[in-house]
């Protein structure tokens, strides 16, 4: 009972700290180099890492789908690349996907090479970056997927 309780008091506390630190920036920025190609250091982006083939959180990612696809233009959308990991055969997830990639860049990690890399990814993340340092970060959960979408419309 009491290894329960600590990690659920560990967990809280790595929720509550969101946007402070993002201790896997070297995993990520060598993930996306070697991966996608893609210098991290170079200008201002934001990425929303989503993974989209563990049906366990499938109400997860059709609520994060949901919020990206009813974003309105904003000033993120030259900024957010979306980060797919994963593939799907739900219809309603690839339809998202191909609205969302009329708006914004979306890079596609089929093979999960990103579970290669120390990057702290299990469940969505937010990441915003400016020449390779963090500017915020935030793991996104179920209960917290409207803070992200606050955070790309502001």
């Amino acid at each position: 009972m009491k290894k329960i309780i600590h990690v659920c008091y560990f967990m809280l506390l790595f929720v509550a700290c969101q946007g402070e630190k993002y201790p896997y920036l070297k995993g990520f920025q060598q993930y996306m180099l070697e991966t996608h190609q893609v210098d991290i250091t170079t200008n201002e982006k934001i990425f929303y890492i989503l993974p989209i083939s563990d049906c366990n959180s499938c109400m997860g990612t059709t609520l994060n789908l949901e919020a990206l696809t009813t974003m309105n233009k904003s000033n993120a959308n030259d900024k957010l690349c979306i980060i797919l990991i994963g593939t799907t055969q739900r219809e309603d997830f690839q339809e998202s996907i191909r609205t969302l990639s009329k708006s914004y860049k979306i890079l596609r990690d089929e093979q999960h090479a990103i579970d290669l890399y120390q990057t702290g990814v299990e469940k969505p993340v937010l990441l915003e970056l400016t020449k390779g340092k963090v500017n915020y970060y935030l793991n996104i959960v179920d209960g917290n997927i409207a803070e992200a979408k606050a955070y790309l419309l502001q």
